[in-house]
């Protein structure tokens, strides 16, 4: 099965998954994941992941000591993402004190951890609630709604910017992409390591989305779908140049179930209507 499949299956502790891949995603040893899962309960998971690539670290390091430097140096970088969430979160919290909503409640993080049977590191945000998810995030912008309507179908959809490619400011006039910046957080892990110009000239991470929800009737312009034992059901966009990844697209078909009905019911009396003239009809015709 493909990488990213078994690691958004490890991300949320599952076993087993089904589904299909209308564009194929192509495996790899570098990679950074920023996943999304909406539960029917309301509770939202968001993940931040980095792939280690121990084996490639093993190959060009020149002691035991380095690769351990190396880690550690790339636990602190993502424990700067983690902080800057927190922070953020905090500040949120400063501008409107809600009890329920406050930090190690309504939202929490873990610690950043090493799984070392996938070979990466990360950390979780859970926020335990629809109106918590809806508290930190009254804000946040990038995404356009539409609302295509037909006779039976109406076709409600959510726009936005793949999450990778939002600017990030770097210095007074200066951003970069969101991805870009965690590249470059890899890459600072080795610097003053003997494989500093290796790493540099090799790392070309695959960016990917996983967006995952209870909604079996959502669908997208996602590279990949499938769904787990939970019966969540992942969406998945992977790029590899942040600056030209496209938008990414999320929409459902909601029935128009009164036309239906009233076409489903109009039909046949139409065509008993249109029976019985026939049949008139032709009794008018055989008295004659």
């Amino acid at each position: 099965m493909k990488r990213f499949f078994i690691l958004a299956m490890a991300i949320f502790s599952l076993s087993f998954l089904f589904g299909f891949a209308p564009k194929p995603l192509k495996s790899t040893d570098d990679f950074i994941i920023l996943s999304l899962d909406t539960s029917s309960n309301g509770r939202t998971t968001q993940g931040v992941y980095f792939s280690i690539n121990s084996k490639r670290i093993n190959n060009i390091s020149s002691s035991i000591k380095e690769e351990i430097n190396f880690k550690n140096n790339l636990k602190k970088q993502v424990e700067t993402i983690r902080n800057e969430f927190l922070f953020s979160f905090a500040h949120a919290y400063l501008q409107n004190p809600i009890g329920e909503y406050k930090i190690n409640q309504g939202v929490v993080l873990s610690p950043v951890a090493v799984n070392n049977d996938l070979d990466m590191i990360g950390f979780q945000i859970i926020f335990t609630s629809a109106g918590a998810w809806n508290y930190y995030h009254q804000t946040k912008g990038g995404q356009t709604a539409k609302n295509k309507r037909n006779i039976f179908l109406n076709k409600i959809a959510s726009e936005g910017l793949f999450p990778f490619s939002a600017e990030v400011k770097v210095g007074e006039s200066q951003t970069i992409t969101a991805g870009e910046r965690y590249k470059q957080m890899y890459l600072s892990s080795a610097v003053g390591l003997s494989f500093e110009k290796t790493i540099m000239a090799e790392y070309n991470p695959t960016f990917v989305y996983d967006y995952s929800s209870f909604n079996k009737k959502l669908r997208s312009n996602a590279n990949a779908k499938f769904a787990d034992k939970n019966h969540h059901y992942h969406h998945v966009w992977a790029e590899t140049d942040c600056q030209k990844a496209g938008k990414i697209c999320l929409y459902y078909y909601n029935i128009n179930k009164g036309v239906w009905i009233a076409f489903a019911t109009a039909l046949p009396l139409l065509g008993m209507g249109i029976t019985i003239a026939v049949i008139k009809y032709k009794e008018i015709k055989l008295k004659k």
